[in-house]
């Protein structure tokens, strides 16, 4: 069983080691995320980006899986909207 100093010596509690530097970075994106316009701007970015996914997989699988595609995207398109 781990003990309190085993425990704050793998913690960072100096604030200068890797788990606080993860840490900041995660919340400067968190914030950064948090403004409506880029997370308008990501949305639309990430929309295209799907797209062109799904366009660029019917060619790799060929015709025969052309179906099969549409209807996931109609179905995928449907949770999404939800």
């Amino acid at each position: 069983m781990p003990t309190v100093q085993m425990i704050r010596s793998i913690t960072d509690q100096s604030g200068l080691g890797l788990f606080s530097f993860v840490k900041k970075i995660f919340k400067g994106i968190a914030k950064i995320l948090s403004n409506k316009w880029v997370l308008l701007i990501v949305g639309i970015v990430v929309g295209v980006a799907a797209g062109f996914a799904f366009y660029w997989a019917i060619q790799e699988a060929g015709r025969e899986l052309v179906g099969f595609f549409v209807k996931a995207g109609i179905e995928l398109a449907g949770i999404s909207a939800v």
